[in-house]
């Protein structure tokens, strides 16, 4: 670590534990290290479908990093192959569809450190490689979707939500994990009245905002799906609306 260029971006990968003999936070002074607790709690919270207590405070019972000293995730790529084998899976992978995207979306847009986002291959089995097929072909035309490449970055509700902003008034993230669809006025959103994109989804479907930081008008929120609004994605001449 003392040799290393000054300028390269590292962290550590420390392995989870309550107990005395390997702690995160004992590796803190060479640089950031993986909140691998994060993960465990929104694969807790989100398979329950309950985000009440959603938040680095309720990670767990032997505390957390720091938000400037934590990396934090949905799943990698060792969490992701524990989840060929249901009974060991602790973490969302795309395999969990719309919920997986919706989990990554709140990692990407909750106020804690430093979020990673996975992008990776299809897989059966835990040891199982990544394809013959390579991501990218020579004529620069991709493999995702096809040739076992899933390519999570590239999903629109998680590519969209990969952006710099504050929140407070300056964004807002509404998640439905109910089981049915929720249809109705959002309140207390606290932007700035105007017409905004919802970029959790490609194109454009717009979403009024009216004085009081309220919706104009109902919302329609499938079950695992969102509305992500922030000030430097407003509308302009869109068709669609909310």
């Amino acid at each position: 670590m003392q040799v290393a260029d000054p300028s390269l971006y590292m962290y550590q990968e420390v392995p989870e534990s309550c107990s005395d003999v390997v702690d995160p936070s004992s590796y803190t002074s060479y640089g950031q290290v993986i909140e691998f607790r994060w993960t465990s709690m929104v694969y807790d919270r989100f398979t329950k479908r309950n985000l009440q207590s959603l938040g680095q405070e309720y990670m767990s019972t032997c505390g957390y990093l720091p938000g400037p000293l934590a990396v934090y995730f949905v799943e990698n790529h060792d969490k992701q192959m524990d989840c060929a084998d249901t009974n060991g899976c602790a973490a969302l992978t795309y395999k969990n569809g719309d919920l997986y995207k919706v989990a990554v979306a709140h990692t990407l847009a909750y106020p804690y450190g430093t979020p990673k986002v996975m992008s990776s291959y299809t897989f059966d089995s835990h040891d199982e490689g990544a394809p013959k097929q390579p991501v990218y072909n020579s004529d620069g035309s991709d493999n995702c979707g096809g040739g076992g490449w899933v390519c999570q970055h590239r999903f629109p509700e998680i590519a969209n939500m990969v952006v710099q902003f504050t929140r407070g008034n300056r964004a807002m993230l509404f998640i439905n994990v109910a089981t049915s669809t929720f249809n109705g006025p959002l309140y207390n959103t606290l932007l700035p009245p105007g017409r905004y994109c919802n970029v959790y989804k490609s194109g454009c479907e717009v979403v009024k905002i009216d004085a009081n930081g309220a919706t104009v008008g109902s919302v329609t929120v499938p079950q695992d799906s969102a509305i992500a609004l922030h000030v430097n994605a407003m509308a302009s001449g869109a068709a669609a609306e909310a």
